[in-house]
């Protein structure tokens, strides 16, 4: 209720809950009888309703709350029988029963679909008229025997009455006269009308003669008034020879325009008539009859249905609240108006008059004369400007003449609620018309310039929002997508022939400039997709390989476009496939090089390919997955198949060398214990304490062609890392993947380290077998040893023995590893060195003055293994590396094996490092020199010394060479 109109005395209370009630009793009803035939609620007395009975049967027995309200109902007064003018009542409307002639059809019923035609007869005497003073009593009484049956007619569900569109013009072209009379226009504007309005609305000379005789001689008054029209259809009903169409065309107009009023208008439905107590409600059900007779009789007469709309006329005239006219409403005349603004264009070719202002200007009398606001202008030139580009839609001219039509329309304005609800229609027909063409835009055909036409168009509506657009163009895609994505469900198979399509129709789409919102509504349906699909794959296989390049391509289409969050991801999806197939491939790599080395017996293939057949195997699982790999066109996943592969690659690799490796795991065995402190050689004890009988035995059999073998597999997988990395920066460089070469490098990182550690192991091992146990006792044992069956006074044995045996090794060995087994060969030689100047037992007896004999012995070493020529080109190792290397050694020749006892007793008081076997004047090195020594005072220091910690770190039994390789690793 409206702020301060509550009310206030007991009376208005009262009065204020019978209006509630009847309003609930109203809704109840409403809601719940709809699909039952009820009285005119109206009429119906709410105050003989009981509301307990109503709430019972509404649900249970609704045919029981009817007879209640028919109860209700106050009684109908008979028919005035002498009123030979009223027509026959219709059969009474029965809704679910077949329909007889002249009853109201429901909306879907065919009859209201077809346009009514008029059937002319000759009999048209005898017509008779209600005068406009006849009482108000007699009107009532008239039609209360028709109130019954008719009370259930919507009014809303009566079509209007529609002419030829060349009736239309017609009636269009007499009411331009009729403005013309009205006005007097100028002989000037008569003419305008003549030469330029009448053609277009095709009214040949005969009939703009006849037109004109016959709209002179009109009543007076209003023209644009109802009152008007039925004066001027009854001058034409005094003498109808000839005149039939222009009787039509009255009705049809007066006709249409009080329906207009009966529908549209809430004064109609809303007033009470004081007089005789008589509720306006029934007035309306009479003419409702009649609207109902003239809208469903096919065979009425043209004096029949003239008389008929005389009387709807009449009947509206009578109410009290209109007294006076009734103006043709806005729909009317807007049809009428619609007519002649079209003039102004060609509607043969579409072209635009160039004298359409003349015609405008005629028009504007017009205009003034039936009242057209601005408004109906506008509207009416919008109508015309959209009809015409729909009849000629390749004439940009004409989409530009209709923007500007919107545009003025959207200028316009008034305070007259049904005009602002026709322009409101207006623009959602034109809404209508662009959302059915943008909504399916490809089966629609439309071009790039009709596109950008219509978005601008539809741009230029009021309250048009990017947000209806984007939902349009949502919209839009998804029934486009829908239509290339049939059949469903996908296989993959038919999946692959979609992704073409969508390829087809992205491209298409950005070529043409589509909207983005378009594009955002594929990718959303592309998301769902693509998801499902993902959900039938178990395994990579060719066709996936084919998906993912094809989906790859989609993604980049997107990407013009949209933003990285609207893009659909299969990363995931694809990554966990890939995982996958990489798991099973390193299950069935890891058992199959198992097996291959096993089956190896570590020879070499050839002559020229020194390494095993096992190595080849293991490079197989990366080299075969190649092609595998970049067939996945996203540099993305393709990185994160090497990465994956790389990461099984890597450990079969690691897992290869370590097999391998197990070969050479007896290294440290092989170091010679010290034999400082032991007796003198007596019999099968003698003062080098023995290899482990287990290592001895498996050392023992391996032969230097099966150590030279994993010297050269390994080196062989190194060379191939660098090669495979090499091939794999072209092959991506030839697909077009912007992918690093450290990103390769990053891939083999982990199995190339383990790889030259193992090579550089075995290098090592090979050395020391040769060092430590084939020299043993020509060397190790027998130098400066004269305890020894194969005593050497001086090193050119044991080197002629490597001269006759290297170049052996040299043969088996892959030339690009040759110096650096050479060079570990070395190494171990003046470790041993090193070892038989310290530990080399009690037997070995140094004084200060075999210095320079040792010292030329160790540059003998250092020359064999430089191998210069006779021009002092190096033919072995580096100089550099074997002075390096050696340097040691020949300190401690220099500055220890060189002093005297007391000298080195001195020393090693002073010294401070005990056990740091590096330190050349270490005190476990100057121990070590004075156990070689024969002299009192060197016999005197050790046995004094034999309890201290020095003295056990270099007795019989340390492995002084393991302390070294520690120490050197520390240091």
């Amino acid at each position: 209720r409206r702020q301060g109109m509550e009310p206030t005395t007991p009376q208005d209370r009262e009065r204020q809950l019978r209006r509630d009630r009847e309003l609930l009793i109203r809704h109840v009803l409403e809601t719940h009888l709809v699909e039952d035939p009820i009285p005119n609620l109206d009429l119906v007395n709410y105050e003989k309703i009981n509301v307990v009975d109503l709430l019972q049967n509404i649900t249970q027995d609704p045919s029981a709350v009817i007879k209640m309200l028919e109860k209700s109902l106050p009684p109908a007064l008979p028919p005035k029988k002498d009123r030979k003018s009223t027509p026959p009542l219709p059969p009474k409307v029965d809704r679910g029963r077949t329909m007889s002639s002249g009853q109201v059809p429901p909306p879907s019923s065919p009859k209201f679909e077809e346009v009514p035609r008029l059937t002319v007869s000759p009999s048209i005497d005898g017509i008779s008229r209600i005068e406009n003073d006849k009482p108000f009593e007699e009107l009532h009484k008239e039609m209360a025997a028709s109130i019954d049956q008719m009370k259930r007619v919507n009014i809303q569900k009566i079509p209007p009455w529609e002419l030829p569109d060349i009736e239309l013009k017609a009636l269009s072209y007499e009411c331009l006269l009729i403005a013309a009379n009205a006005a007097k226009m100028s002989d000037q504007d008569r003419q305008t009308i003549f030469q330029e309005i009448r053609p277009q609305l095709d009214v040949s000379q005969k009939r703009h003669n006849k037109f004109k005789e016959t709209v002179t001689s009109s009543s007076s008054g209003t023209i644009s008034s109802l009152e008007y029209q039925t004066d001027l259809l009854m001058n034409l009903m005094k003498d109808m020879e000839d005149k039939e169409e222009y009787v039509q065309r009255r009705c049809y107009i007066i006709f249409n325009s009080l329906l207009e009023h009966l529908t549209l208008n809430p004064l109609f439905r809303s007033f009470t008539v004081q007089e005789e107590q008589f509720e306006a409600p029934e007035l309306l059900v009479y003419v409702k009859k009649i609207l109902t007779d003239v809208a469903c009789d096919r065979q009425y007469d043209l004096h029949q249905m003239s008389n008929r709309v005389i009387r709807i006329h009449e009947c509206l005239k009578s109410l009290p609240f209109n007294r006076g006219c009734v103006e043709i409403p806005p729909q009317m005349m807007l049809k009428l108006y619609s007519q002649l603004v079209g003039t102004h264009i060609d509607h043969e070719d579409g072209m635009i008059f160039s004298n359409k202002d003349v015609i405008f200007q005629v028009l504007k009398s017009f205009r003034e004369a039936f009242g057209v606001s601005d408004v109906l202008h506008d509207i009416a030139m919008a109508s015309q400007a959209f009809d015409i580009y729909l009849k000629f839609t390749e004439n940009s001219n004409l989409m530009e003449y209709l923007k500007e039509a919107v545009s003025q329309l959207k200028k316009s304005n008034t305070s007259n609620k049904r005009e602002m609800q026709m322009r409101d229609e207006m623009f959602t027909k034109i809404s209508d018309y662009l959302t059915n063409k943008l909504s399916n835009f490809r089966k629609n055909r439309l071009t790039k310039l009709e596109m950008d036409a219509y978005t601008a168009l539809y741009y230029s509506l009021p309250n048009t929002l990017d947000s209806y657009f984007n939902v349009l163009m949502e919209n839009s895609a998804m029934v486009h997508y829908e239509a290339l994505a049939k059949p469903r469900p996908f296989s993959l198979d038919t999946f692959l022939i979609f992704l073409d399509l969508l390829i087809e129709e992205l491209q298409t789409s950005l070529q043409e400039g589509v909207p983005e919102s378009y594009i955002l509504g594929l990718a959303k349906a592309f998301r769902m997709d693509i998801q499902g699909i993902f959900r039938e794959i178990s395994s990579l296989k060719k066709e996936v390989f084919e998906m993912q390049k094809k989906v790859w391509e989609i993604t980049q289409l997107f990407s013009k476009v949209l933003d990285k969050e609207d893009i659909p991801e299969v990363h995931k999806e694809f990554r966990s496939l890939i995982s996958g197939y990489t798991n099973d491939e390193e299950a069935t790599f890891s058992t199959f090089v198992a097996r291959s080395l096993d089956a190896d017996k570590l020879t070499p293939m050839t002559a020229k390919h020194r390494h095993s057949s096992s190595v080849i195997d293991v490079f197989s699982l990366f080299t075969q997955n190649i092609p595998v790999m970049f067939s996945l066109s996203e540099p993305s996943l393709c990185e994160f198949f090497a990465g994956t592969m790389g990461g099984t690659f890597n450990r079969i690799i690691i897992k290869y060398a370590e097999m391998l490796l197990t070969h050479t795991q007896y290294r440290t065995d092989l170091y010679p214990l010290s034999a400082n402190g032991g007796k003198k050689f007596l019999g099968k004890r003698g003062p080098f304490p023995p290899i482990p009988p287990h290592v001895a035995d498996i050392v023992v059999l391996q032969t230097e062609e099966q150590l030279t073998v994993i010297i050269n597999n390994l080196n062989f997988i190194l060379k191939s890392i660098f090669k495979l990395k090499k091939e794999l920066t072209n092959t991506a460089a030839q697909h077009n993947l912007k992918i690093e070469s450290d990103f390769w490098d990053s891939i083999f990182i982990t199995s190339q380290r383990t790889v030259e550690e193992g090579l550089r192991e075995a290098s090592r091992y090979f050395a020391c077998r040769m060092v430590f146990m084939d020299l043993r006792e020509a060397y190790i044992e027998g130098l400066y040893n004269p305890a020894s069956p194969h005593y050497q006074v001086k090193i050119h044995g044991v080197l002629e023995y490597l001269e006759n045996h290297l170049p052996d090794v040299k043969s088996m060995v892959d030339d690009d590893v040759v110096s650096d087994v050479m060079t570990w060969i070395f190494r171990e030689m003046v470790d041993g060195f090193e070892y038989i100047l310290l530990y080399g037992g009690n037997d070995r007896r140094f004084e200060p003055k075999d210095a320079e004999s040792l010292m030329q012995d160790l540059l003998e070493m250092q020359k064999f293994f430089i191998a210069k020529d006779k021009s002092g080109e190096i033919k072995g190792i580096s100089e550099q590396v074997v002075i390096g290397y050696s340097s040691r050694v020949k300190t401690i020749i220099a500055n220890l094996m060189e002093y005297s006892s007391d000298s080195l007793i001195e020393l090693f008081e002073s010294a401070k490092s005990s056990n740091e076997v590096m330190e050349v004047q270490s005190k476990q090195n100057i121990m070590c020199v004075l156990f070689h020594r024969n002299d009192k005072n060197a016999k005197a220091f050790i046995k004094t010394h034999k309890k201290n910690e020095v003295y056990k770190l270099t007795k019989r039994g340390n492995n002084v060479l393991l302390q070294m390789d520690i120490q050197n690793k520390r240091n």
